[in-house]
């Protein structure tokens, strides 16, 4: 799978995550949480195998694990997939919490 470069103005946008504003409606919607994994394409699980995997047994998340520890760094979701297992195994309202947390300050040093 092929990284995505954005230049200009979409490098802006994508560094202050500004795209994931319309993800928000799929909250408020119950369509998504604030903070759970990240969903994968289908296309992409289906050629890993990853449909029984436990990440997609609960609902993805604006935010979580990988966007925290991978955010920028190149690798592609399917290939840090277990990172969520630890917290897909002690969710609670204070990990959310500290992910929400860890995340806002991703991005606002834009890394």
């Amino acid at each position: 799978m092929t990284q995505v470069e954005f230049s200009g103005p979409d490098r802006r946008v994508r560094k202050t995550s500004i795209d994931e504003l319309p993800q928000l409606l799929h909250v408020v919607w119950g369509r998504m949480s604030l903070v759970g994994p990240r969903p994968e394409l289908s296309t992409v699980v289906d050629r890993h195998g990853l449909r029984d995997h436990p990440r997609h047994a609960v609902k993805p998340g604006l935010t979580g694990e990988w966007q925290i520890t991978h955010r920028g760094n190149g690798k592609n979701l399917h290939e840090t997939l277990d990172d969520d297992l630890p917290y897909l195994e002690n969710i609670t309202f204070k990990n959310d919490l500290s992910v929400l947390l860890r995340a806002v300050t991703v991005v606002a040093k834009g890394s």
